[in-house]
């Protein structure tokens, strides 16, 4: 992995990271009484899988590097449907989705998403 592809991860990673402890701040000051253990794992494994889609796909550029916006899709579509099969259940334990519930998934699926997209575009690029 060449150094201009590493940084791009660092600083992506600590993007990611600030954000979310933007919105986790935000989120415990105007909702302290709500768990946040779903907020954090929400976090946690996005980043995770984002950073194992990452380097999957990173360790088979030169190889298959003309099906990387396939495998791409694949694995974003993969991302989003087992977090939304993990974390559906426990937004409707109430029986609705409130707005905050919503962005708590979405923010992290579009930050991993953006995050990944970035890398890897700069690295197609570079072909």
């Amino acid at each position: 992995m060449k150094n201009n592809t590493l940084r791009q991860i660092i600083i992506c990673s600590i993007l990611y990271f600030i954000i979310g402890a933007a919105h986790f701040y935000g989120y415990k000051i105007y909702f302290p009484k709500h768990n946040f253990s779903l907020f954090v794992s929400l976090y946690v494994g996005f980043y995770l899988f984002a950073a194992f889609v990452l380097g999957l796909l990173l360790y088979y550029f030169e190889k298959t590097s003309h099906y990387i916006g396939f495998l791409y899709l694949l694995t974003s579509a993969l991302k989003f449907a087992l977090f939304y099969l993990l974390s559906w259940p426990v937004f409707m334990e109430d029986n609705q989705i409130e707005n905050t519930e919503k962005i708590s998934f979405l923010l992290p699926y579009f930050l991993a998403l953006i995050m990944e997209t970035y890398i890897l575009v700069s690295k197609l690029n570079k072909i």
